[in-house]
């Protein structure tokens, strides 16, 4: 849901927030939310002070070309080769179709524009990356739909000339992983945590079960699909989900120093060395897309524990799976 203004007034109410409910305090402009919030997954965080400003606005600080809209809460910020593009939905920056789809089409711009070598990809503030993609585009009506739309970006971010980075900051989960995942670096703040929890409502991560077994090896990718546990940074890192962590006070300083080390060098030759990258490490990746997408929308979509455990979510109660 979207805070509408003329509801809002100075003092401390509680909302509701995707799901979650938070209590306000503040202005009309500025509302400081406390809470502890859970995820679609039941995974729960505390969120001492977010600030949410009302409302949330597209903005734009460098190429002109890739201003797409006002409503859209999508940042991109162009300077020395590189371009940040940064996406806002508080609390957890969950992705919706809306967003994802201007996600591509930022990723589109990118493809032609030979003045940037790096592409990074935040989630706006310290609490989440992406908690996933919203589970009201979870529904059967909605998840051709939406499998197309978060496949399209994970295909696109695969094939950009530039080298992307995943720069993660606090909850990265389901669908945020799988983009995270789709970068060909992430560096993460030492309190993130990393999780692929969509078996938890009855159905199962697609770019993940096709990559990941590849990416990390087939146990631990087993153990994150089957299980939708947590693993912190360090453990990530350990298994080679992401390439660098970070202490958070020094996240910002530390990404900087790591970008710099790649802005040194050749961007002709990055693209070269990423692209054969690229080639060689996804071979036959996208069959196992498809088949992943086959298998989600021919089997696992006429089952009736993924209806649910979708509904079960929104009704916020345990499932009662019928183990069909």
């Amino acid at each position: 849901m979207r805070l509408n203004r003329t509801s809002l007034s100075a003092g401390s109410f509680f909302v509701k927030f995707f799901g979650c409910r938070l209590k306000v305090r503040g202005s009309l402009n500025a509302h400081i939310l406390h809470a502890k919030t859970s995820n679609r997954f039941g995974q729960f965080h505390r969120i001492p002070a977010l600030v949410v400003s009302i409302p949330t606005m597209f903005y734009e600080t460098g190429d002109p070309s890739c201003v797409l809209g006002a409503d859209v809460p999508i940042t991109t910020e162009k300077s020395e080769r590189r371009i940040a593009i940064t996406w806002e939905r508080p609390p957890l920056n969950v992705l919706d179709i809306e967003l994802l789809s201007e996600l591509d089409q930022v990723l589109s711009k990118c493809i032609d524009d030979s003045g940037v070598d790096l592409v990074v990809l935040k989630g706006a503030g310290a609490r989440a990356f992406s908690a996933g993609v919203d589970i009201r585009d979870h529904t059967k009506e909605k998840v051709p739909e939406m499998l197309q739309i978060v496949h399209g970006v994970v295909r696109k971010l695969l094939a950009l000339p530039q080298v992307t980075v995943a720069a993660v900051r606090g909850a990265c989960l389901g669908g945020g992983c799988e983009i995270a995942s789709s970068c060909d670096l992430i560096v993460a703040s030492e309190d993130s945590l990393f999780a692929t929890p969509e078996i938890r409502v009855g159905c199962y991560p697609p770019v993940a079960l096709a990559r990941f077994s590849e990416l990390i090896g087939y146990h631990r990718a087993a153990e994150m699909i089957l299980t939708g546990r947590s693993f912190s940074a360090s453990e990530a890192c350990a298994m080679g989900l992401i390439n660098r962590v970070c202490a958070a006070d020094q996240f910002d300083a530390e990404l900087q120093m790591f970008l710099q080390q790649l802005l040194g060098q050749s961007g002709a030759i990055l693209r070269l060395a990423v692209k054969g990258l690229r080639a060689l490490s996804l071979n036959g990746f996208e069959q196992a897309l498809q088949y992943s997408e086959q298998l989600y929308c021919r089997e696992l979509l006429q089952t009736a524990d993924v209806e649910e455990g979708i509904n079960a979510f929104l009704q916020k109660r345990a499932p009662i799976w019928k183990h069909r």
